[in-house]
C-alpha cells in the first residue's frame, strides 16, 4: 500500500519494488514451464462460508508494435481466488542432478480473473476475463468483455468480490492518461461454486507473459496497489437436503408420493426402524440405494443384517412394495427395444441410422414416468439422489402438459409409439451436464423450449470419481418462481451446493422469444430429452403434471451384473492415501503421483507456442491424488430411480440462494 517501506509481502518472503510499484515479473520460467506468480495469502474460512474483496491498480506500459500481440492477447495480469496449488516432479537430465525436494508448484487451479492486451484492427485493447482452470490445466471461459482503445501507458483499476463462493463480480477501470484523459468501465458478473468447499484457499497474483513477446523495456505491468479483506459471512446454508421426513407432521407439509429407497437415499430411516439400521442411517456408503451393494455391505463385526435385510424389515412392517406405491401415482413408460435393424444409443438423442437406403431415425432409449392426477400449482417439492454417473442421465420436469392426444396414449402405456416420438410440451427441465467445452466440469441447469433459462459451473468432477459422487437434486415450484438446487457429496465427504432461482417472468419471456421464432431449429426435438418445443397446432390438456426421465433404464439384469461386479470396498476407497483428501475435505496434494510432462530445459516450448493463459498449449498431466480409485462411470442403476423420489407440498421454501442475488449485484 503506497510501497512505502520499497517491498511487497508474499506468502514466505517480501519482494523488493522500484519507485513506481512492484514490477510484474513476467519472464516464463523455462525449467518449470510456467509463468512466475506470487501465492499472497490463504483465506482463513472456505469460500463458500467468506466475503473476500480484492481491489488494486496496475501500470501498464506497451511501445512495442501492435502486430507482435499473439493471437488471442498476452496476459498483461491476474489475480487468481479459490486456489488450489498443483505440484509435480522436477528431474534433472538422465544421470544429471536430481532435484531433492518432494515436488514443484506448477500451477492454480481456481478462479481466474485476467486482463489480456489484444490486438483489434490494429489497435491496443484490453480485454478483463472471468475464467476457471481445473486440476488438469483446462481453461474454461465464464465471461470477457474488451475495452478499448488504449494508449501505449494506461492504469487498471479493478475490484474482485467474491461472495460466499457462488457470486462473482468485477469492476474494471481503465484510465488513459494525456490529453483525451478517457476512462473506460466495465462489470462483470457471473455465479459458479466452483472449489468453494476448498479449505485454505489461496489467493496469487502474477501470472504475466509479456516479456516473452517483447523486451522488457518495451512492455511492462507494475503494481502500484494491492488491498485484499476477508470477512466471515452469516448465515451459510447447511449443506444438506431438505428434511422432508422429519417435517412429516409440521403443518402444510404433506408427503403425496415416497419411494420406496427414499429414506436411505436422504440418508435418514424411519422413526420406527429397528436400533441398528438407525445407528447406520447418517453413512451414505452403507444405506443409499445406488451405492450400499457395492462392497459397502455391513462387516462382521457391525452384527446387524445385511443391508438388504432393510428391504425385507420395510416389507414386512408396512411399506408398499415397488409396484403398489409406484404404480398408483405414477405413469411408467419403458421405451420398447427398435426393430428392423435400428441400433439404439445410450445417449438420448445420439443420431442413429438403420441402413444407407433408409431415411435416418433417432430412437430413444431409457424410460420416464409421468404423475397419475394434477400437483399443485405452487408449493411442490420434488427430491432425487442417485450418484453423479447416474444424475447426468436424468431430467426433471416440472409444470408438464402435453396435447390431449399425447396424454391419452402416456395413459395407455403406448411404449412403442414413443420410441419414436418426441413429446410436444413446454414443460420447465431441470437437471446437471458435462460442460461442452471441459467435460470434466459439471454444470446445473433449467431449461425451457430447448433454451437454457440459467445454468452454473458447480464442481469439477472426472468421469472416473463420479461412481461414487453423490448428487442430491431438489426442485422446488414456488408458483411465482422455479428454485433448483443440487448438493454434490465428493467421496472424500465434503460437499459443494449451488441453486438456481428463475422467475415467472423471466419464463414468459422466453416464450414469447421463441414463440416468435417458431420457425426453424427451435422447433426440433431436444437432442437430450423426449421433449420438443410446442407449435401453434398444438392444443395443450389443462393439466399440470410433473415428469421424470432418465436414458439409461432400469433392467433386473443389468442391476445384478453391477452388484456383482468386483469392486474395492468404499471404506477402503474413501480412506485418505499419502496426503489425499481426509473427511474434513482438506486437500493436500500428493506430489509423488505427479508426473512431469518434460523433464530438461531442452525440450521447453518456445514462448511464440504458448497459449495466452502462459501455459502450454496442451494440457499437462497434472493432478492431485484424490484417495479414490478411479474407474470407468457407471450409469447402471441399482434400483430403480423413481424408488429414491419424494414429492411433497411445503407450503414454506424448503431452501434458499445462498448469498442472496439481490445483495450480491446490487
Amino acid at each position: 500500500d503506497g510501497n512505502r517501506d520499497k517491498s511487497f509481502p508474499v506468502k514466505g518472503k517480501r519482494l523488493s519494488s522500484t519507485g513506481q510499484g512492484f514490477v510484474m515479473d513476467s519472464t516464463i520460467d523455462k525449467f518449470l514451464q510456467r509463468p512466475t506468480f506470487y501465492t499472497v495469502m490463504e483465506t482463513s474460512q472456505p469460500p463458500k462460508e467468506s466475503l473476500v474483496v480484492v481491489a488494486g491498480r496496475v501500470f501498464v506500459n506497451y511501445s512495442a508494435p501492435v502486430h507482435q500481440i499473439a493471437e488471442g492477447g498476452v496476459c498483461i495480469f491476474a489475480v487468481c481466488i479459490r486456489g488450489v496449488p498443483l505440484f509435480e516432479h522436477v528431474s534433472g537430465p538422465p544421470g544429471g542432478f536430481q532435484f531433492p525436494h518432494d515436488g514443484s508448484h506448477k500451477f492454480d487451479s481456481g478462479l481466474f480473473v485476467s486482463f489480456f492486451l489484444t490486438n483489434v484492427d490494429g489497435q491496443c485493447h484490453v480485454a478483463p476475463t472471468l475464467a476457471l482452470v481445473t486440476e488438469q490445466l483446462l481453461e474454461l471461459n465464464l465471461m470477457d468483455e474488451v475495452l478499448g482503445p488504449v494508449p501505449e501507458s494506461f492504469y487498471i483499476d479493478f475490484a474482485i468480490v467474491d461472495q460466499g463462493g457462488r457470486n462473482i463480480q468485477l469492476d474494471v477501470i481503465v484510465r488513459c492518461p494525456g490529453p483525451e484523459r478517457r476512462t473506460l468501465r466495465k462489470l462483470l458478473a457471473d455465479h459458479t461454486t466452483f472449489h468453494d468447499h476448498v479449505h485454505n484457499a489461496t489467493i496469487s497474483i502474477g501470472y504475466s507473459h509479456l516479456n516473452e513477446y517483447v523486451s522488457a523495456r518495451e512492455a511492462s505491468a507494475v503494481l502500484q496497489n494491492l488491498s485484499i479483506a476477508e470477512q466471515q459471512c452469516d448465515g451459510a446454508p447447511v449443506m444438506r437436503p431438505f428434511p422432508i421426513f422429519e417435517r412429516r407432521n409440521v403443518v402444510g407439509h404433506v408427503i403425496q408420493y415416497e419411494g420406496v429407497d427414499s429414506c436411505e437415499a436422504l440418508g435418514v430411516l424411519s422413526p420406527n426402524a429397528p436400533e441398528w439400521a438407525r445407528t447406520y442411517a447418517h453413512d451414505f456408503w452403507r444405506i443409499h440405494p445406488q451405492i450400499r451393494s457395492l462392497g459397502a455391505t455391513w462387516v462382521a463385526d457391525d452384527r446387524p443384517p445385511s443391508a438388504r435385510a432393510i428391504d425385507n424389515w420395510k416389507t414386512q412392517h408396512g411399506y408398499m412394495t415397488d409396484s403398489q406405491n409406484t404404480g398408483r401415482y405414477w405413469h411408467h413408460i419403458q421405451y420398447t427395444t427398435p426393430k428392423d435393424g435400428v441400433k439404439r444409443s445410450s445417449a438420448c438423442g445420439a443420431p442413429l441410422q438403420r441402413s444407407a437406403t433408409v431415411q435416418p431415425v433417432q430412437p430413444l432409449a431409457g424410460e420416464f414416468w409421468v404423475t397419475k392426477q394434477d400437483v399443485d400449482r405452487s408449493d411442490v417439492l420434488l427430491h432425487t439422489s442417485t450418484t453423479l454417473a447416474q444424475a447426468l442421465t436424468v431430467g426433471i420436469l416440472f409444470r408438464f402438459t402435453c396435447p390431449q392426444d399425447y396424454l391419452t396414449l402416456i395413459e395407455a402405456a403406448a411404449a412403442d409409439f414413443f420410441t419414436f416420438a418426441h413429446i410436444p410440451t413446454n414443460a420447465i427441465v431441470c437437471g446437471v451436464s458435462e460442460d461442452a467445452e471441459v467435460p470434466d466440469l459439471i454444470r446445473m441447469f433449467v431449461e425451457m423450449r430447448n433454451q437454457v433459462v440459467n445454468d452454473m459451473v458447480i464442481c469439477e468432477c472426472p468421469p472416473g470419481k463420479r461412481n461414487k459422487t453423490l448428487v442430491h437434486q431438489e426442485v422446488y415450484d414456488r408458483g411465482s418462481e422455479i428454485r433448483f438446487r443440487c448438493i454434490v457429496v465428493h467421496a472424500d465427504g465434503s460437499r459443494q451446493t449451488g441453486e438456481l432461482v428463475i422467475q415467472n417472468d423471466t419464463l414468459d419471456e422466453v416464450y414469447s422469444c421463441e414463440t416468435e421464432r417458431i420457425r426453424g431449429a427451435v422447433d426440433a426435438p431436444s437432442a437430450r430429452f423426449p421433449i420438443s418445443p410446442t407449435l401453434p397446432r398444438h392444443e395443450l390438456a389443462p393439466v399440470n403434471r410433473i415428469m421424470l426421465f432418465t436414458s439409461a433404464p432400469y433392467t433386473e439384469e443389468a442391476a445384478q451384473k453391477k452388484e456383482t461386479s468386483t469392486i474395492r470396498p468404499l471404506a477402503d476407497c474413501c480412506k485418505p492415501q499419502n496426503g489425499g483428501i481426509g473427511t474434513d475435505g482438506m486437500r493436500s496434494w500428493n506430489t509423488s503421483a505427479m508426473v512431469s510432462p518434460r523433464s530438461s530445459r531442452d525440450e521447453f516450448q518456445s514462448p511464440k507456442e504458448l497459449s495466452p493463459r502462459g501455459m502450454d498449449a496442451a494440457p499437462s498431466p497434472v493432478g492431485a491424488d484424490w484417495g479414490v480409485e478411479e474407474e470407468p462411470a457407471d450409469e447402471r442403476w441399482l434400483r430403480p430411480l423413481i424408488e429414491s423420489v419424494v414429492v411433497a407440498r411445503c407450503t414454506e421454501p424448503p431452501f434458499d440462494v445462498w448469498p442472496a442475488l439481490d445483495k450480491a449485484h446490487g
